[in-house]
């Protein structure tokens, strides 16, 4: 799954005048001012980096770029609105970022990749495996180590604006991004919001 979390090569993406630093998630303009973007914007930019001149599939972006969960299609269309908008891209017909009519999008740009060392140094040591009869003992103790972790649907505060749409967006969201980490273990939304918060 293509994620900015864990280990990996600190990369720098240049095409078109902007650079796209996939170690700190920024988007700089060729006067090297930060272009604001939302993370989920990034997420698709970085996807397109990946393959220029290539057909991202829809498919393929949902299941990377939104970790799999449900969204409508017009949670990709404001996406791809916002980051041609940041791109100077928002004249039809587009230029950079293409739609490819009920298939996908295509970043048409040239892109220079640039890397650089690796962001988290790699220990040489080697790692000695345990016996079976070891291993049988030690995945015992780890049964039920992992920890567990519940995000409940938000509680609106106030007689304000009603947000109940964001009080569940939001949890589902966060829910989503901590899902991308292997040693946790999340209890999915539609079990967690079933909690009494009162």
């Amino acid at each position: 799954m293509l994620r900015r979390w864990g280990l990996r090569q600190r990369m720098k993406y240049q095409f078109n005048g902007f650079t796209f630093d996939a170690d700190t998630f920024e988007l700089a303009s060729a006067a090297g001012e930060t272009v604001a973007l939302q993370p989920r914007a990034l997420e698709l930019l970085y996807f397109l980096l990946r393959q220029p001149r290539s057909l991202a599939r829809k498919e393929d972006i949902l299941r990377e770029v939104w970790g799999g969960v449900a969204v409508s299609s017009g949670a990709l269309s404001l996406q791809v609105f916002k980051l041609r908008e940041a791109l100077g891209d928002s004249d039809t017909p587009h230029q950079l970022i293409q739609t490819i009519k009920r298939q996908g999008l295509r970043l048409d740009a040239d892109v220079n990749v640039l890397g650089t060392e690796p962001a988290v140094a790699l220990d040489p040591t080697p790692i000695t495996l345990a016996e079976p009869s070891e291993r049988a003992g030690l995945e015992t103790d780890l049964v039920g180590s992992q920890p567990t972790i519940a995000v409940l649907e938000f509680a609106q505060d106030g007689d304000g604006e009603d947000l109940h749409g964001l009080t569940r967006a939001l949890p589902t969201d966060i829910i989503t991004e901590l899902a991308r980490f292997q040693l946790l273990r999340v209890i999915s939304g539609s079990s967690s919001f079933l909690f009494d918060q009162s």
